[in-house]
């Protein structure tokens, strides 16, 4: 699992980048070629640990999400990891997996043709979702999907919500999020 949920990490990185209100204009092209690379070499990682061809491109891909994410701003999909990590202990790739998706319908309405360029990376077809390709390749990785896979109580989300509404990350997200209620939305959507 470790391969795996580090891997969900860079690729989450990637996402944020894309649609990140501040991120710099060179951004985005390196970060949908992470993603689109990412989708191919980490199943094989996971697959193969000693397949050094997926490796060494997985390694290319993790650097180009943290040359992104050096450039962009987090969203709401951090802020939230972070706090599940810090209040729960929830390891922050496992939480990146669960999160992500729901963080990336959240923002749909908002980053519309970021999330279009993202589903192509991620071998969408035209127009495909590009949270459910995220969803189905967590899926073929064997990671958890709902924070009750994890351990989290639904009174737990509350905890969580309250943390995050705090972050940095959050006030950052390319949709408005002002309210606890709006956290809560996301994490029930993931519970």
């Amino acid at each position: 699992m470790p391969t795996a949920s580090t891997g969900i990490n860079a690729l989450a990185h990637c996402v944020e980048a894309v649609y990140s209100p501040t991120a710099a204009p060179f951004v985005a092209p390196v970060a949908l070629e992470a993603i689109s690379t990412s989708r191919l070499a980490l199943p094989r990682c996971v697959a193969a640990g000693s397949d050094l061809r997926a490796r060494t491109a997985m390694l290319r891909a993790s650097f180009l999400a943290g040359f992104s994410m050096a450039h962009a701003g987090m969203g709401v999909h951090h802020g939230l990891c972070h706090s599940l990590g810090g209040t729960l202990g929830i390891p922050h790739g496992v939480a990146n997996a669960i999160v992500l998706p729901h963080a990336m319908r959240y923002n749909a309405d908002a980053v519309t043709p970021e999330l279009a360029r993202i589903g192509e990376a991620m071998g969408a077809r035209s127009g495909g979702d590009a949270a459910a390709a995220v969803f189905d390749l967590i899926d073929a990785l064997g990671l958890p999907q709902r924070l009750r896979d994890v351990g989290l109580g639904e009174d737990d989300l509350a905890v969580v919500a309250a943390d995050a509404l705090a972050s940095p990350a959050v006030a950052a997200n390319p949709k408005p999020i002002r309210t606890r209620e709006q956290l809560l939305e996301i994490l029930r959507s993931a519970w």
